[in-house]
């Protein structure tokens, strides 16, 4: 590759040269990344675009946040979405979310709290059930059903009819 001395700079008093590659080594390095680039991508590529330049998305590849809100004891508490079960023919979506209580060690006050967990399903449901396990306290949260194990989770989703999602949930 050869170089050329574009131009100095100066650093004190010195002057220091600038070199630069010159533009026929240049050429030459664009020439074998295009190549090595077109020997991967197939030479017929086709692209569909609507007549009017919009974007349709159809409402089943459509992202939807959801979230499950709770009411735990102190602020301590974690919230933590550890499935998603769906029925695309139905619209029923059901989530499944595990409380953890805070370390004993550590003293929290003893203050009613919300806490919450968010994730993105493709996909349009309807109906969206929330089942969370963990919980330690006594009062009922009406925005979600209490279950004792993930084990009765999987009972429900199969009498539903309803198929475990893959895990892409919350990272």
């Amino acid at each position: 590759m050869g170089w050329r001395v574009a131009s100095g700079m100066r650093w004190g008093g010195l002057l220091l040269p600038l070199l630069l590659p010159s533009p026929a080594a240049v050429a030459t390095t664009w020439q074998q990344l295009n190549s090595s680039y077109s020997d991967q991508v197939p030479a017929t590529t086709t692209a569909i675009i609507p007549a009017d330049d919009s974007v349709a998305v159809s409402r089943v590849d459509a992202e939807r946040e959801l979230e499950v809100r709770l009411q735990v004891p102190n602020p301590g508490f974690e919230l933590h979405i550890i499935a998603a079960a769906a029925d695309a023919a139905t619209g029923r979506l059901a989530l499944l979310a595990r409380v953890t209580p805070p370390p004993r060690r550590v003293t929290r006050p003893q203050v009613v709290s919300e806490i919450s967990d968010r994730i993105t399903i493709r996909g349009d449901y309807q109906q969206v059930q929330h089942y969370v396990i963990g919980r330690t306290w006594q009062w009922d949260d009406p925005r979600v059903t209490f279950l004792d194990s993930a084990a009765q989770f999987n009972a429900l989703r199969r009498q539903q009819g309803l198929r475990l999602l893959p895990r892409e949930l919350n990272p």
